[in-house]
């Protein structure tokens, strides 16, 4: 043995000078192999644990969400405004279809869970070795601070519109309070057509095929939905076209099963191909008529201004530009360093008061103590900067779904909410309660599941490496 050690403190052993210790290096690619597993197991815990957590508290956020913007919604799509959590609890799922509509806007709130974990994991670290003391001691608060405010600011730079839309795909109420703003401008294009056609119907016919165009126009506006298309051509005397054409003309006959046909015969074949299919082309082209078939939309957007992201995504740069994906981002920037200071200086104050022997800290109820810090902490620091996160939600509301621009800046929406009827500091707190409850129920869940993905990981390889957020 003793020559063995002596062979490898040799000169002739590899080349090196006596007395400098062997160093073994792992080849680079096993290395990077080793950090990759590591990461994707990471992601797979933190994201599928966010994923679940957020899943389970989503009625919550969407109710916090329509108190922060209800009083947005334009005049002829408004509902009476719900007063707090359990009004919304028990009027919204009979106005939006069932229960399920308390999860709207969570499948937004998921998707854009992992690249956000993702980038964290990926680049947190690097802003830790930036921000390190430059004599090697461990960081300290600040240098802890600074690189998760760091984080935070970059990333919602580059994730901010997932956020603008799931905002906006949450707080969308168009299903419940009327149509959407393409039905809507498609509804009236098709009632000026069939006005049009019942003028140039009088003009050929007399007074009778001037009623019948008044009741199609009426029909027109009555809204979607088989009772009032049904009352509209009762009114005219018209006939409904499934699939094959009307006895009234060439006007008539341009209908398909797609769509259905409010005009009166006499007022078709007066008003001819040109007139009666103006209405009918506005209809198809915003996909929403009235009847069944590829030209409605399905019970899932039916009538929904943001159907999903990729609508919504759309719909906000052709209609407000790159400029409008990017509304309150500056507020949701500043209020990154308030709250990280506030969780963390209180997370580590409450922390300190915890007992610190060795018989406490491997009781079962020590990481439950831990858990509680942590929720007590973000719910404080989230109401703290809470008014910034309520103007934050306005502005990202503002110009959306087709409406005017209601807020010309940050401060103009801070002014007008402050100065509102029944406003005040209080408007700037609507939804705070929904908001503390979600915190405190979603956080348990965050860390419980996070344990239960992680011992499910290790289970299946002992080696993966990965540790508790306890």
């Amino acid at each position: 043995m003793v020559g063995q050690v002596e062979l490898l403190q040799s000169p002739l052993a590899n080349g090196r000078p006596p007395g400098k210790p062997l160093v073994i290096k792992e080849n680079w690619t096993a290395a990077l192999s080793d950090q990759l597993r590591l990461f994707s197991v990471q992601l797979v815990c933190s994201g599928g644990s966010s994923a679940i957590a957020k899943t389970m508290v989503a009625p919550l956020e969407r109710i916090k969400i329509l108190l922060q913007v209800q009083h947005m919604a334009s005049a002829d799509r408004a509902a009476p405004r719900y007063m707090g959590v359990r009004d919304v609890l028990a009027r919204l799922p009979a106005r939006e279809g069932g229960v399920l509509s308390l999860w709207r806007g969570n499948g937004a709130n998921v998707a854009r869970l992992f690249p956000d974990v993702a980038f964290r994991f990926a680049i947190h670290d690097q802003f830790r070795v930036l921000f390190a003391p430059l004599d090697g001691s461990p960081p300290g608060v600040v240098e802890k601070l600074s690189a998760g405010a760091a984080t935070g600011i970059l990333k919602t730079a580059l994730f901010y519109p997932l956020d603008l839309c799931r905002t906006r795909i949450t707080a969308d109420q168009s299903l419940a309070a009327g149509a959407s703003p393409a039905l809507t401008s498609a509804k009236s294009a098709a009632q000026r057509s069939a006005a049009g056609a019942g003028a140039a119907g009088a003009g050929a016919v007399g007074g009778a095929a001037t009623g019948a165009g008044m009741a199609a126009g009426a029909g027109a506006a009555a809204g979607p939905g088989p009772s009032s298309s049904a009352a509209a051509s009762q009114a005219a005397g018209t006939t409904i076209v499934s699939g094959r054409p009307a006895a009234g003309g060439p006007g008539a006959a341009a209908a398909t099963s797609q769509t259905r046909s409010f005009t009166s015969p006499a007022v078709a074949s007066a008003a001819g191909p040109a007139s009666a299919g103006q209405g009918q082309a506005a209809l198809r082209a915003a996909g929403q008529g009235a009847g069944p078939g590829p030209g409605s939309s399905s019970a899932a957007g039916a009538g929904r201004a943001y159907p999903n992201i990729r609508a919504c995504m759309v719909a906000t740069l052709r209609e407000e530009g790159v400029r409008g994906l990017y509304r309150g981002c500056l507020l949701s920037m500043g209020g990154v360093a308030p709250y990280l200071a506030i969780s963390f200086t209180m997370y580590d104050e409450l922390r300190r008061r915890l007992p610190a022997d060795r018989e406490s800290v491997s009781a079962w109820w020590y990481p439950l103590l831990k858990m509680g810090c942590g929720a007590a902490a973000a719910v404080s620091a989230q109401t703290v900067v809470y008014p910034l996160d309520t103007v934050r939600r306005c502005m990202q509301m503002n110009g959306g779904a087709g409406q005017a621009v209601r807020y010309v800046s940050a401060y103009d929406c801070l002014r007008q909410l402050l100065r509102s009827p029944g406003g005040g500091v209080a408007a700037l707190y609507r939804g705070c309660a929904a908001n503390c409850l979600k915190t405190s129920i979603g956080a348990p869940i965050h860390f419980i599941m996070y344990d239960a993905i992680k011992a499910g990981i290790q289970a299946l390889d002992p080696t993966t490496g990965v540790s508790s957020p306890l």
